[in-house]
């Protein structure tokens, strides 16, 4: 899903997500695969994460082209415990940069390094969880701007839990905005493994701009 949680990964354990996104519109796709996402706890609140996509991008008419995403690098840290509390509290900021000008050029990624800064909020009530994150968005070459997201989950059984959320985006002033509704879920195969899926689209745009669909299909292995 697209908006995060306070969990955090045990601590000297390692989580890692392999995968992939696409983003669909009438006129172009853009695929990251794979999408390599890694995760390592340093302490019993507080764990490091790395990412870096390979992206494929084709628009209508002028074929496709492909390169290196940007590489992030991120640390999240839970200073509010649910148990204490009755609610758990996280940060996870987070800095993505330019791995490859040639993937600029050929506008197979945006220009810029990018700072993430947001807040995770989650309460838990027997088998459901309401989540809601709230970030600014700090790009050094384009406008900055605002990131919210509300997600409910459910876990059924032991192997399956189900999410629903919306989430989005808008400049600063808040006059344009791209909301999308996304659904997916979390299935248990192993006692190490795990298999991430999701699906959205959009249900608000700026004026003029083209539906978007996107996807996310993963296995994590915990190690």
């Amino acid at each position: 899903m697209i908006t995060d949680d306070p969990g955090t990964v045990d601590k000297g354990h390692l989580e890692i997500n392999s995968g992939i996104t696409a983003e669909h519109t009438a006129s172009e796709t853009s695929i990251e695969f794979p999408f390599i996402d890694i995760n390592y706890g340093v302490s019993a609140r507080q764990h490091i994460n790395f990412e870096v996509p390979l992206v494929s991008r084709y628009v209508q008419g002028e074929g496709s082209d492909n390169g290196i995403g940007k590489m992030g690098i991120g640390t999240k840290f839970r200073f509010v415990d649910q148990d204490s509390a009755g609610i758990a509290i996280s940060t996870h900021p987070a800095c993505s940069f330019v791995l490859s000008n040639n993937a600029v050029t050929k506008g197979v990624i945006d220009e810029g390094t990018e700072f993430f800064l947001p807040l995770e909020f989650q309460k838990d009530y027997n088998q459901n969880s309401f989540g809601i994150e709230l970030g600014r968005l700090i790009n050094t070459k384009t406008e900055d701007s605002w990131t919210y997201g509300a997600l409910y989950a459910r876990e059924f059984n032991a192997r399956i839990n189900a999410a629903v959320e919306v989430n989005g985006t808008s400049n600063t002033n808040f006059s344009e905005s791209t909301m999308f509704l996304n659904v997916g879920a979390r299935m248990t195969i192993t006692s190490w493994s795990k298999l991430l899926f999701s699906a959205g689209k959009t249900i608000i745009l700026p004026k003029g701009n083209e539906d978007v669909y996107i996807g996310y299909l993963a296995l994590q292995v915990a190690i």
